[in-house]
């Protein structure tokens, strides 16, 4: 069993990665994660527009293409996020977003659990190799998975 946990860690730390490699220029799969699309033809950007972990880009088929500089911290705010490309910002978007920062400070949480989760996650990982021999040190690998997986639920709330 302890390598069938072992199994599905790496697994959750290769789909971690895929996350927060999404918007780079990786290339396949990356450039196919994102975890928001909205339609922005009337707003004469490109359409979609996807939000991914690095930057905003536009969609062909399957995949994120047109991609804005990668930086950290991308921020979902899009009367922010379109301010110099959207002529008329506070028509062109929902209402919802006007004149609110929720998203946007929900989205800077958001980076900070993500890496919290995956940093615990990599140590849980390297860790796990001498879990094997020590009962102690097997209770503080799942202490600090727990805690990993804890953050990356929270980071997926904010995410959604």
């Amino acid at each position: 069993m302890r390598f069938v946990a072992l199994f599905f860690l790496a697994v959750a730390i290769l789909f971690q990665f895929f996350i927060i490699l999404s918007g780079t220029k990786a290339g396949n799969p990356t450039n196919k994660v994102y975890f928001l699309e909205a339609s922005t033809s009337s707003s004469g950007l490109l359409n979609p527009t996807r939000w991914t972990y690095w930057s905003i880009c536009g969609a062909e088929g399957s995949k994120n293409v047109n991609c804005g500089s990668a930086h950290t911290l991308t921020t979902f705010d899009p009367p922010s996020n379109f301010a110099g490309n959207v002529t008329n910002v506070e028509k062109n978007i929902p209402a919802a977003f006007n004149n609110t920062h929720k998203y946007y400070y929900e989205s800077r949480w958001m980076w900070a659990f993500y890496l919290v989760a995956i940093i615990l996650s990599g140590l849980t990982f390297l860790a796990s190799g001498l879990a094997f021999f020590s009962r102690l040190l097997s209770w503080l690998d799942s202490s600090i998975i727990f805690l990993a997986f804890a953050f990356q639920a929270v980071g997926a709330a904010l995410m959604t």
